[in-house]
């Protein structure tokens, strides 16, 4: 398989959000885009595929020789191979990978996150760095611009945590910290079970505005205007949006049975009249 349809069916397959919302980009800079979002979806696949946390660190430990290797130009894995012509102009991203690893680790370590400050963090190490980076590849970033790609970042992550809350608790991982699970009364016995209830619906909608207020901040970042480059990243956040609004008509606790996504169409239609008008 090639190695750039190897990082798409990894991070961007046929019909999801990213598929959409990367589908406007310049080939070479899509191709870096696809595997560096290849590279994280990689790492978040250890804890939650890996159930022995012994074994899970060794394929970390791997991931992280990978990305030496990659950067001194000995490439072994397909996702390397995309990324080994940007390490070799940008060093600097080097240390943001490894970065990305560390996130890892921690729920290998613990199966868990303990408080509010922890998951700040592991959104900024698996959310902000990656979308940051994207951005980066495709334009020179301001401070700004940069920020806003972190907060949209953020708030991507803790969407996708919310959606997988009840299925990953299954596995014994739980992604909410222990200390929002208490605040609303919810045990991790209940989580994995799926009867949450009014307490998973509480859970949810605090989650839910965590991702609002981070798209908030990403919109003042840039005052509401977006650059031309950067406005995949604003198709990202709409359609997070617009996927969250039907999470909530839907019902936050019937999250814990079923995943809701947008229509193809609906995507398409997103991102296409996002990256035209801004």
């Amino acid at each position: 398989m090639d190695a750039v349809q190897y990082c798409l069916d990894k991070a961007a397959p046929l019909g999801s959000n990213a598929y959409y919302a990367l589908l406007w980009l310049p080939p070479a800079a899509k191709a870096q885009v696809v595997a560096l979002l290849a590279l994280r979806q990689e790492l978040l696949d250890i804890p939650a595929k890996v159930s022995d946390g012994q074994l899970g660190l060794t394929k970390l430990n791997w991931w992280r020789d990978e990305i030496r290797r990659t950067a001194a130009g000995s490439a072994q894995h397909p996702v390397s191979m995309v990324l080994q012509p940007l390490l070799a102009e940008r060093a600097d991203m080097v240390a943001e990978l490894r970065r990305m690893s560390d996130g890892i680790e921690l729920l290998l370590q613990t199966g868990r996150i303990n408080d509010d400050q922890a998951l700040q963090l592991l959104c900024h190490q698996l959310g902000a760095t990656p979308w940051k980076l994207a951005a980066q590849i495709v334009a020179t970033c301001s401070p700004a611009e940069a920020g806003y790609a972190a907060a949209i970042g953020d708030g991507l992550h803790l969407l996708e945590m919310l959606q997988q809350l009840s299925h990953a608790a299954q596995r014994g991982l739980v992604l909410a910290p222990v200390s929002m699970l208490q605040r609303h009364g919810l045990t991790v016995e209940r989580l994995a079970a799926g009867d949450g209830g009014a307490e998973f619906a509480a859970l949810a909608a605090e989650i839910g505005a965590a991702v609002r207020a981070h798209f908030a901040l990403a919109r003042a970042q840039l005052a509401g205007r977006t650059p031309r480059a950067l406005r995949f990243l604003a198709a990202e956040m709409k359609m997070a949006e617009a996927t969250l609004g039907e999470i909530e008509r839907d019902g936050l606790a019937n999250l814990q049975q079923r995943r809701i996504s947008l229509t193809p169409l609906r995507k398409l239609w997103i991102s296409w009249k996002t990256v035209r008008f801004g």
